[in-house]
Formats: C-alpha cells, structure tokens, sequence
C-alpha cells in the first residue's frame, strides 16, 4: 500500500548527457516526504535488478555494503528512481562509522546530539541525563521561522544561522571525482530553501552539478536531526555513457 502524505514529485533533466535531479519536498510533521518514502509491497520488483547485482546489493531495503564506487551515472539513476537504498557504504568505512558511532554514544544520548553539539552548538542547550549523557535541547530563545517566498537577506541570514554544511566523514561509495556532503538543520527545510542555502550561502558552484535528497526514515541512522544528502560532481566530468 503506497503512504501517500502529499503530492510527491521528482523532477529530472537530461540535457547533452548531463543528468540533473531535484525533488520538490513537503514538510508532514518532521520531516520531509520524498518520493522516496513512498514504499509499498511491490518496491522490490522494480529494483534495477541488472544494478544491484552490479553494485553486490541484494534486497530487501536496507542501507547497503557496496563492493565498488557508484559512477554519477549510476548516482544519478539510483537517486532519480528513488531506489536510495541501493546507496551504501564500503565495508571499511561502514565498520569505521559503527566504531564511531559506538564511541559518540559513551558520551552523548544520541548521534543527533553529537552532531548537534559539533555543528550547531549555537542552538541547542546541554542537558545531561542520570547517566551524564550530553543530551543537546533546542534553544528557547531560537524562533522558529519559515521563509519561502524570498531570496532576501534577512531569509539567506537566518538559514546560515540554523543549518551547517559539513563534507560526510563516512560517505557512501561513490567515485572519487563526486563530493559527498550533509546539510544538517535545526529543523525540516523546504525544496526552495535547500536550493537557496546551497547556491547562496554554501556556494556551490555553478560549474558543479547536484543531486540532492533525504533519507527515508528506515534508512536514517540519525533520525533526531534533520539532514540532506548532497552530491556534487563538476560538469566536465559527466558525459553520455557511463564512466
């Protein structure tokens, strides 16, 4: 049974060979609804099963172990279908990211709060549990605001002021000439807003293409933070047939 919340829409454009993906989102409670939290009984049958095999994935959707770098075609087709757990790690890197994990958690509540207290420090007010646990609260002196209808200056201000831009520590395999990084926000960011925080505040170049798109939640492994995966790649990189 498909979980419609809101109208879900992705948008693709193939232009000269280059693959360009955006995805308009909606805010439902806490987070946003892609069409990649559109799940349903059949998802598995129309797995790229010629992919997966590939990439040394096998179902069912679960954040994946990859033997081999995704190429920005493949990134491209994963992403655009909404097939996202096709996206993992290296075994190496997965194994260094449960170490971390399992290191953070001695010391705070949750990864969240890890990443709260590391890039967002300005928000959040620290709180320690019975087990002295470093658990981060939002701020009472942070208002929440939502701007959706200009580029202005006060909306640019108050964006760079709740959200961080941070390269993935632990980044999916993907090839070497793709960056991958995560866009953590105090709370859920609407498509037009993720658009004006990567070209106005973060400054991705224009010479760089990008896809963009939020985990589902049976995939997050922070769920208590809201973040966007990001991946750029420079133009001159992409071409018609796979790398």
């Amino acid at each position: 049974m498909r979980v419609l919340i809101s109208r879900l829409v992705f948008g693709v454009n193939v232009c000269s060979g280059v693959c360009m993906y955006r995805f308009r989102a909606y805010i439902h409670t806490s987070y946003i609804c892609t069409r990649a939290y559109t799940i349903s009984h059949h998802t598995h049958n129309k797995v790229n099963t010629r992919l997966l095999q590939q990439l040394h994935i096998s179902p069912p959707c679960i954040k994946s172990i990859c033997d081999r770098d995704v190429n920005w075609s493949e990134l491209c087709s994963i992403i655009c279908s909404g097939e996202v757990h096709m996206l993992g790690r290296h075994r190496v890197v997965a194994e260094q990211y449960k170490q971390h994990t399992q290191q953070v958690k001695t010391k705070y509540q949750t990864m969240g709060d890890f990443i709260k207290h590391q890039y967002l420090p300005h928000l959040y007010d620290i709180v320690h549990d019975d087990d002295g646990n470093i658990r981060c609260v939002l701020s009472s002196e942070y208002t929440y605001s939502v701007y959706t209808c200009t580029d202005d200056e006060r909306t640019i201000k108050h964006l760079k002021h709740i959200t961080r831009l941070t390269h993935n520590n632990f980044p999916y395999a993907v090839q070497s000439y793709i960056s991958h990084y995560v866009l953590w926000s105090c709370r859920p960011l609407s498509e037009y807003e993720i658009d004006l925080l990567l070209s106005h505040v973060y400054d991705i170049p224009s010479t760089h293409a990008v896809l963009k798109y939020v985990n589902p939640p049976h995939l997050q492994s922070i769920k208590d933070l809201f973040h966007v995966q990001v991946f750029t790649c420079p133009h001159d990189r992409i071409s018609t047939v796979n790398d």
